[in-house]
């Protein structure tokens, strides 16, 4: 609510004019009743007569250039001013001046008046910079006349005064009345009426100026000094109600302005404009203090009076529009969707449908409807108001930025990640080019942008965009709740890291700023505060969070305008109360909540959604698994309805880490699982049904990169056209293009606006456009000729039976899920070992998930091949004591735990295993299930390792099992074996010539060493700019002894020494020419036999890389690495890829099952993929691949999973080092193993 009085700044004009007149008017020296003709006219307010009079007697006057006819001028161009025909009287009154300065001299009384009758025309032109030295000269005039202490003098400084106000400068204007004000108070006394409405005057000057102390001294100056029932005293105490609701004394607000009005209506009448201003104010006030019933209907009294004040037209329209606004700040949308439904219908009949004014009004119906819960109706009002826009080309400005925002939020609430990304992604792209890149609505559409990805797990990405917008925000003055939001955002992807205490001081020090600013009982610091609550509840501290949350919603339940705030603080003081115990305390509120949420939201709005999933934490905790169950089997629904649609959609728009909605909602998969096995428990005879809907939910927990890039290769594959295939592989190729150009637009945008490169960034935007319309005329044309295709997309999770089709004879699923807390439950594995026939079985694992991956790293560290053994490092070989007994003991333990409860299921089968993240390091092969005989000689060689019964393969997920079985056969024309080794390195030094001294496969004598055992070069990057610094890679340890491996492997398969790339023919163009030309598409077996680096083992290295042969100067397309990206542009159908290097087989970290190298050759077409889980000695690597090679040569039955097998057992039967495990254990078989 503004400060000023309706109508007050204009009240006073006429008489004070009129007064002027005639104060200062001469007597008429011309035709007398000429002059008293058109001055009776205007008098009567009749402008329009007394202009005729006026020309007339100008053009009969027989002294135009006498003070009569300067007289006649200046009666003219009042004539024209009260008609407001200000730029018609412009040229008169200057005319008369210069005519009076002329006659009459430039320091006349007179001469002063048209002077100020030219002031105050400018002033109503708004040029006030030509005005204002008017004013000033007509004070210094009147001063020399009159004396300094004049009437006359006083208002000059009054008319100055006005000026300023008009142009803004309120504490100049407040300055201009003190002056007159004093002057006046001695020429006519404190209590004069024209006095003590210039006090009220400055008083509101002082209120705009923000001088609310001087401003409210003034107010009750004015109440003191006249009568109350006096129009001046009662617009004053409007004025101090303003004040004081302002002020934070809503109370003492209500009181002042219910007095005001009062006096209002006594004195003008129920329907005067005074009334209806007044009643504004109280409802501002009422507003205020919580009191919105009461607010709404004072706002409803003042639409009926203004209603009967506006007639129609636009003027009601505005009438309309301001009270629909109110209406909105009430929490009223239904009433103020009324409201401008009015005035869509008033503008739609005024200028038609396909006007701005009809955009405007749509936009403002639309954000009422919404907030009605009328969805689809708003969002089709916004969506035609944008189409007015473009037709108009009325897009790109403030408005129009503002309507895409709001459109990218509909889909945003509606869980359509897609669409919303998009639209935001337009906005910014819209309000830079428009706006600028520091305009605030820039920075909103950023915000709700990074708010988006913190939801996908593109934490880096959103902490960019998020960190931007608050700096725009801050930039542009803007405080309050809109940079509340973003540092809350800020702060809950602190909490996301678990950096609680640094989200915290983060919030702490805003809730200081708005407080300062606002006041401690504000919507901002309460919202702050609540957002502070909430951090301490995840943190743990619930007894401090609810009193936090407690005090945040005290403040927040006052205002309608708390409401959304509200909400997520009472679900946040329900787990705070969980927290401590008090369950049905906690119930109670949530049981409220997700009744409220569900009316305003709707049942499957994610709104409602997060409610289930914490009132089913709450169930358990009392006991309920049932009404537990049922509750997150409703949020599964939800999540998987969104997923759906995502895996429907086209992937351009899919850029997150975490693209499907079931993978960044993993808890709650987790927890359903794990209520499942407490039901299963509890209920025996329903253990089974419980098992399979365990089975079925936790396939989502696990799933990860590797299984996406295995799917879709099998996808391809499984689509039985080689045209299909070439299509989707396409489609691959440029939605991963892409990911990686828009990840880089998004670090564009998010630079300080100075250090931007605008033609970098027009570039990217281009090549961004031309990707996506590559990406839709292929989506088009795949869904043209291939309509079935989208079966094959997110496959949905295998039941028992289906897995029990899928396997082989001779074969058992084992598949391993850690599910995350429970309430007072820790972190637990589950596994479910399904037979090919029979019944499944399903067991909690004896240990807790920390304990079992502790176990794992403790064994590998025995081995010396522990979680920090990266790639190219030593084994640490011999320098460790004899830990033959640990280790052993350790593969017992651990086989205890994860296979003994179902070694009755697994006797005599080969395992099909699927293991979960904490898993994925181990291989398991290297579990005991029998110690070796007391006495023996060699306990290494006589224990009963997994691998002397199991043949063994990995898959990434149990849905893979089914898209491997239906791969097609391969086809049978290609050639037997391709292998690349010995590229040509120098070592540390530069003088190992080891690998040159190698050529073809003739014998060579070497010492046994390790691949990539020798010490790193110090190179302080791998890269110099965006190729590898050629110099750094010749520097890593030459591997002459993997010619000896490739070519025993191509004499086992009886293909010649052509099919060998060795030494200077190893390198990454030859590779990729052969891509280009199919040969590498035609290999069966691809063996890379080098180095392979992970990456963050050596500084620089971004992703995983093979390494090659470098050149002499490198080339974006040859620099001695072939990364992973690189990698995935390959074309291949191999049965099998084999990397015989280091540690290809392990994750980078965050929980993902395998190497980003298995994950591109995977993406690139490999079906099944040999690697290790740390660095391989070079003899037995010789050994292992060259056996399981040549069983498979040997006896075509044989599959792969099982000649890996008889490699490793035929290692381990040698004995002495050859069976240790270091040696024999770290290769796995990923993919098919048939």
């Amino acid at each position: 609510m503004p400060s000023r009085r309706m109508g007050i700044l204009d009240c006073f004009r006429a008489g004070l004019f009129a007064g002027a007149v005639l104060a200062v008017s001469p007597a008429f020296a011309g035709p007398a009743e000429d002059a008293a003709s058109i001055q009776s006219f205007l008098d009567a307010r009749n402008p329009v007569d007394a202009e005729k009079r006026a020309r007339a007697a100008l053009e009969a006057a027989p002294a135009a250039e006498s003070a009569d006819g300067a007289n006649l001028l200046r009666l003219l161009g009042d004539a024209l001013y009260d008609q407001k025909k200000y730029a018609d009287a412009e040229p008169v009154y200057r005319r008369a001046l210069a005519l009076r300065e002329k006659t009459l001299g430039v320091d006349h009384a007179d001469t002063a008046v048209s002077v100020t009758d030219l002031a105050l025309t400018l002033k109503e032109l708004k040029r006030y910079d030509e005005a204002e030295p008017l004013y000033r000269r007509a004070i210094a005039m009147r001063e020399k006349v009159f004396g300094a202490g004049h009437w006359d003098v006083a208002r000059s400084w009054f008319r100055l005064a006005r000026m300023v106000d008009a142009k803004g400068d309120f504490a100049a204007a407040a300055k201009a009345m003190e002056n007159a004000i004093s002057i006046g108070e001695k020429a006519k006394g404190e209590t004069d009426p024209t006095i003590v409405s210039w006090i009220s005057e400055r008083a509101f000057q002082l209120h705009d100026a923000g001088d609310l102390a001087a401003a409210e001294t003034a107010y009750r100056l004015v109440i003191a000094r006249a009568p109350a029932d006096e129009k001046t005293v009662l617009i004053a105490r409007r004025g101090l109600g303003n004040l004081l609701r302002q002020t934070g004394k809503p109370e003492e607000a209500e009181a002042e302005l219910r007095a005001a009005l009062a006096g209002l209506e006594a004195t003008l009448g129920t329907e005067d404009p005074e009334v209806a201003a007044t009643l504004d104010s109280l409802a501002g006030a009422l507003l205020k203090a919580g009191k919105a019933g009461d607010a709404v209907a004072a706002r409803e009294r003042a639409l009926g009076v203004r209603e009967k004040l506006a007639g129609g037209g636009g003027a009601l329209a505005e009438v309309l529009k301001a009270h629909g606004r109110f209406m909105m700040s009430a929490a009223e949308p239904a009433k103020a969707a009324a409201a401008f439904a009015r005035v869509a219908d008033l503008v739609v009949a005024e200028s038609g449908r396909d006007s701005l004014a009809v955009a405007d009004a749509f936009e403002d119906l639309s954000l009422a409807r919404r907030g009605a819960g009328e969805i689809n109706s708003a969002e089709n009002l916004l969506r035609e108001a944008i189409a007015i826009r473009e037709r108009h080309d009325a897009l790109a400005n403030a408005d129009g930025v503002a309507a895409l925002i709001r459109l990218a939020g509909f889909a945003s609430d509606r869980d359509d990640v897609i669409a919303a990304v998009a639209g935001y992604k337009r906005a910014i792209a819209l309000g830079e080019a428009a706006l600028g890149p520091d305009d605030p609505l820039v920075a909103f559409a950023l915000n709700f942008l990074g708010t988006i990805y913190f939801g996908q797990n593109r934490l880096d990405e959103s902490e960019l965009l998020l960190k931007r917008a608050l700096a725009v925000m801050e930039k542009s003055g803007i405080k309050g709740s809109t940079a509340a939001a973003v540092r809350s955002s800020l702060s809950l992807l602190l909490a996301a890291s678990q950096r609680y205490d640094e989200a915290i001081a983060n919030l702490t020090a805003a809730a200081a700023a708005f407080a300062a600013e606002y006041g401690d009982d504000s919507l901002d610091v309460a919202r702050v505060k609540a957002n502070i609550g909430q951090l301490r509840e995840r943190k743990g501290e619930y007894v401090v969070a609810e009193k936090e949350l407690r005090d945040a919603m005290a403040v927040l339940g006052k205002s309608a305008a708390g409401r959304e705030a509200l909400s997520g603080a009472t679900l946040s003081l329900a787990m705070a109360l969980k927290g401590q115990g008090r369950f049905d305390e906690a119930a109670t509120i949530l049981d409220g909540l997700l009744v409220e949420r569900a009316a305003q939201w709707g049942e499957g709005d994610r709104q409602t959604v997060q409610v289930l999933s914490s009132l089913a934490l709450v169930r358990a905790a009392q006991g309920n698994d049932a009404a537990a169950a049922a509750l997150l089997e409703a949020h599964v629904a939800a999540t998987e309805r969104a997923a759906n649609a995502n895996a429907r959609a086209a992937g351009a728009q899919l850029t997150g880490v975490i693209e499907d909605r079931a993978i960044s909602a993993g808890a709650v998969y987790d927890h359903l699982a794990r209520t499942y096995a407490r039901l299963a428990e509890k209920n025996p005879a329903e253990r089974d049904a419980f098992a399979q809907k365990a089975f079925l939910v936790s396939q989502r927990v696990i799933e990860s990169q590797a299984a996406g890039a295995l799917q879709q290769m099998a996808s391809r594959q499984a689509s039985g056209s080689g045209e299909l295939a070439r299509l989707l592989r396409r489609r691959e190729d440029l939605v991963d293009a892409w990911r990686d150009a828009d990840r880089r637009r998004t670090q564009m945008r998010t630079l300080d606006a100075g250090k931007r490169d605008a033609a970098a960034e027009k570039a990217q935007e281009a090549q961004l456009a031309e990707t996506d319309a590559s990406l839709r005329a292929l989506d088009a044309d795949v869904k043209a000729r291939f309509p079935d295709y989208q079966s094959l997309q997110r496959p949905a999770p295998l039941d028992f039976s289906a897995v029990q089709a899928a396997l082989g004879d001779d074969e058992v699923l084992l598949f391993y899920a850690d599910l995350n807390r429970m309430n007072d439950e820790d972190f637990a594995t589950y596994l479910w070992a399904v037979p090919k026939s029979g019944s499944p079985r399903w067991v909690k694992l004896d240990k807790a998930t920390g304990q079992i991956s502790g176990a794992v790293r403790h064994m590998r560290g025995l081995l010396g091949v522990g979680g920090d053994t990266r790639g190219a490092q030593k084994l640490g070989a011999g320098q460790q004591a004899d830990r033959t007994g640990e280790v052993l003991t350790a593969g017992e333990e651990i086989y205890k735990v994860v296979l003994a409860p179902v070694a009755d299921l697994i006797a005599g089968k080969n395992l099909v295993i699927v293991p979960s993240k904490k898993l994925a390091n181990l291989p398991f092969q290297l579990l005991v299930s029998k110690a070796a005989p007391a006495g023996t000689t060699d306990r290494y060689r006589d224990a009963r390792w997994i691998a002397r019964d199991h043949a063994i393969t990995v898959l990434p997920s149990v849905s893979a099992l089914a898209a491997l079985k239906n791969l097609p056969p391969a086809a049978g024309d290609r050639a037997p074996y391709l292998a690349f080794a010995n590229p040509l390195l120098a070592g540390r030094f530069g003088d190992d010539r080891r690998a040159f001294a190698r050529s073809g496969c003739a014998p060579a004598k070497h010492a046994e060493t390790m691949v990539a055992a020798a010490e790193l070069p110090e190179v302080s990057t791998l890269f110099r700019g965006a190729a590898a610094d050629v110099a750094a890679v010749r520097a890593l340890a030459p591997l002459p002894e993997t010619t000896d491996e490739v070519c025993a492997v191509a004499d086992a398969l009886g293909v010649g020494v052509d099919a060998l790339r060795l030494g200077a023919d190893a390198n990454e163009a030859e590779i990729k020419a052969m891509s280009e030309n199919g040969a590498l598409e035609k290999a069966r077996i691809l063996h890379f036999a080098t180095h392979g680096l992970v990456s963050g083992e050596l500084q620089g290295l971004a992703e995983p890389a093979i390494v090659m042969t470098p050149p002499d100067a490198p080339s974006s397309a040859n620099d001695g690495l072939l990364t992973a990206s690189e990698v995935t542009t390959l074309r291949l159908d191999a049965d099998w890829v084999i990397l015989s290097a280091c540690n290809t087989a392990s994750g980078e970290g965050g929980g993902e099952a395998l190497s980003g190298l298995a994950r591109a050759f995977f993406y690139a077409g490999a079906r099944a993929l040999m690697v290790s889980h740390w660095p391989v000695n070079s003899e037995a690597a010789v050994s292992l691949v060259t056996k399981a090679a040549g069983e498979i040569a040997r006896d075509p039955a044989v599959d792969r999973a099982e000649a890996l097998r008889r490699a490793m057992v035929a290692e381990i039967d040698k004995g002495g080092r050859h069976a240790d495990p270091a040696n024999w254990a770290p290769f796995i078989l990923v993919g098919a193993a048939r």
